[in-house]
């Protein structure tokens, strides 16, 4: 098989990263490669548009690396709560990981991708363990505890004091669950 010598404009996962030459198959570069801008063919030119690539990129990874970190700082080792609808301890319909997105905008101030959680969808009460992959080198875990409305929901703090507190539509709704689920069988 022919094969090409490029270097990549951006990180592809298992075949290479920013900046490295590398030999493909001529076919990967021309159909996946080269029209996704994820490499150049190596020459004189394409080494000097490359070095300015190169700059762009580092700078926007800076920017992506420090609003990851931010969002860690502010998610790691919390407790989301979400309420949702539930009848002798099983949801009707099932919380997504856009749900759990909004959760996060809205209690937090935090911009998260669903894509970046590790969870698809949750379709039982209690509570789950989440990972969200936010950058290569940073991940996070917290925990969404989902509950059903008007369940009595005890937090015990360092002290071990328990402060009990009915959970109520203030805390976080999920009615858009029985109607996400509703309208997707329409």
């Amino acid at each position: 098989m022919a094969t090409i010598d490029v270097i990549f404009t951006k990180t592809v996962k298992g075949v290479g990263r920013l900046g490295q030459r590398k030999q493909v198959k001529l076919g990967y570069f021309r159909n996946y490669l080269h029209p996704n801008g994820l490499a150049l063919v190596v020459n004189d030119d394409n080494l000097n548009r490359f070095k300015r690539i190169e700059k762009r990129e580092l700078k926007q990874q800076e920017v992506v690396r420090e609003a990851s970190l931010k969002v860690k700082d502010a998610l790691e080792g919390q407790t989301l709560l979400i309420t949702a609808s539930a009848r002798n301890g099983k949801l009707y319909g099932s919380v997504t990981a856009s749900n759990i997105v909004s959760l996060i905008k809205d209690q937090l101030k935090q911009e998260v991708s669903a894509k970046a959680l590790s969870v698809t969808s949750i379709k039982e009460l209690g509570k789950t363990t989440v990972v969200a992959h936010l950058d290569p080198d940073v991940k996070i875990s917290f925990v969404v505890h989902v509950a059903s409305e008007g369940e009595l929901i005890v937090d015990e703090d360092e002290s071990g004091d328990e402060d009990a507190e009915t959970v109520s539509e203030e805390v976080a709704e999920v009615e858009s669950v029985d109607s996400e689920t509703d309208s997707e069988t329409d």
